[in-house]
């Protein structure tokens, strides 16, 4: 009953070994730059911070068309009837009108606002000026033109750039952290995908090693079998070791299996693929191991000066703690009391049909008008100007605490990377010598149980041995790219290590 046993589960991997290719065709292979093409293209979290860069472009040019002159144009006309009582009766007056107006108007970046308007004025009108009858006269058509010139420059509130200029520099600042929160946005998604692919590469590493340690505990078993059945020189306990190993094998061939298939949805998310996708993502055998660094590591102190210049996030940082001090310039403008120096200068002619060459007065000239003035606002009591003012500072001082609070968490894990790349380096050298020589013990065990000098026991220890030490070395490997890549993250230099740029996908999100 235990050999039906053994040999049943011995057709079984068999069995698994010949159909699991086939389970597995339909995967799709991917090398790191396909992933991260796909990633860059369809990734939600990076779609979103394009479009959010994109918002800020509309609203920089918000704020820079609000100081553009602005054209007004009003075209008015009307018929008014009204009535006078006569010693005759009652008599109607009608007065006929048809007016254009042009006007243009500017607010300047230094706070000058400037008005112009043209007008012009077509009436007529039918009057009755003997009150002893009810007869009416016609007085023609008469013709009005005006034009006028208006200015406003304020002398202490809203005086001067700070103010004038306070959206476009907003807007402005703002384009510039979303610039950053996009690289930061880019670069943490190169770094996810690239951690995400050499850990699906790693838990293929590890089905591909059960699988290759299960098909040896096959023939192991089988052979095995044949010495206790027909040549009788070995014992069944040592055969029931190879039937025991070779489960546990299954056993952990499973659970890799398990981890492959975890891994490649998280690489599917990071993608940007739906729930739904039918294809089960799969790495290349491109591993790792050309990333085994040889060249010597930087200094901390070149890591912690790079991660100061280049980290995306530390730059939205600074952008954003601009945009808090520009706020207090301009609150503290808002404490002033308002003293706005006004002029305006207007000219206008009125004539009829008879007297059309003339302006309606004396010596042929227009009618001129002129005025000027100081206007003075002074609140009773500027408490929420200067609450404002506070409020301001108080943001500003808290923009800058959380930058030098983000300067020494990105200082402090640059050093933890970089002792982390030393680490994995190391480890990856002395795991590929442990390598080399479980190789040679698993080997050199084998050979002795063929030759009757060794035991199952010890061949089977020299095997999981050199599985567990196989492992480890990519396991090394994975860390190793890892931690570079995060490295190269904080320092802002890996978006440039693999020659992605996220600005051009602005266009493909609209």
């Amino acid at each position: 009953m235990k050999r039906l046993t053994t040999r049943a589960l011995a057709m079984s991997v068999t069995m698994i070994a010949v159909l699991g290719p086939c389970l597995m065709a339909r995967a799709e292979t991917l090398t790191a730059a396909s992933a991260l093409e796909q990633a860059l293209a369809q990734n939600p979290t990076l779609r979103a911070a394009v479009l959010d860069l994109q918002a800020t472009h509309e609203a920089l040019r918000a704020a820079q068309a609000a100081h553009r002159p602005a054209l007004q144009v009003g075209v008015d006309g009307g018929h008014n009837e009204s009535l006078i009582s006569t010693m005759s009766g009652v008599a109607p007056n009608a007065d006929n009108r048809v007016g254009l107006d042009v006007g243009l108007s500017y607010a300047s970046k230094a706070g000058t606002a400037l008005s112009v308007e043209v007008g012009g004025a077509w009436s007529s009108r039918e009057v009755n000026r003997d009150p002893s009858t009810t007869a009416n006269i016609d007085i023609g058509s008469t013709y009005g033109v005006d034009a006028s010139v208006g200015v406003t420059q304020p002398l202490l509130r809203g005086a001067g750039r700070d103010v004038g200029e306070a959206d476009i520099r907003a807007a402005g600042f703002s384009k510039t952290a979303a610039e950053h929160a996009r690289d930061r946005a880019a670069s943490e998604l190169v770094r996810d995908v690239l951690s995400a692919y050499w850990e699906l590469w790693y838990a293929q590493e590890a089905v591909t090693v059960n699988r290759e340690a299960r098909e040896l505990a096959v023939k192991q078993l089988a052979d095995a079998e044949a010495r206790v059945r027909t040549l009788g020189i070995l014992a069944r306990t040592e055969s029931l070791r190879f039937a025991s190993e070779l489960a546990t094998i299954e056993e952990q061939l499973t659970e890799a299996e398990a981890d492959q298939r975890g891994r490649s949805a998280a690489l599917d998310q990071l993608l940007g693929r739906g729930p739904g996708d039918e294809l089960t993502v799969e790495v290349g055998n491109d591993g790792p191991v050309a990333l085994a660094g040889t060249e010597p590591l930087p200094s901390l102190e070149d890591v912690v000066e790079a991660t100061r210049r280049g980290s995306s996030e530390l730059q939205q940082l600074t952008a954003e703690l601009e945009v808090a001090r520009d706020k207090v310039r301009v609150a503290r403008n808002g404490v002033l009391p308002r003293l706005d120096l006004t002029a305006s200068f207007g000219v206008g002619g009125v004539w009829n049909e008879e007297t059309i060459t003339t302006g309606g007065l004396p010596n042929d000239r227009p009618a001129l008008s002129g005025q000027m003035g100081l206007e003075l606002e002074l609140p009773l009591g500027n408490a929420q100007a200067r609450a404002e003012l506070a409020e301001a500072r108080l943001q500003a001082d808290a923009a800058e605490a959380r930058l030098q609070a983000q300067e020494r968490q990105l200082e402090t894990e640059a050093a933890t990377q970089l002792d982390s790349l030393r680490s994995a380096r190391r480890r990856a050298e002395l795991a590929e010598q442990s390598v080399q020589v479980a190789r040679q013990l698993a080997e050199a065990e084998q050979e002795a149980l063929r030759l009757g000098t060794s035991t199952a026991l010890q061949v089977l220890e020299a095997q999981a041995s050199l599985r567990e030490t196989e492992l480890r070395y990519r396991r090394a490997l994975v860390e190793q790219a890892q931690a570079e890549n995060a490295l190269d993250h904080l320092t802002g230099r890996l978006l440039d290590q693999y020659a992605v740029s996220a600005a051009p996908r602005e266009g493909s999100a609209q």
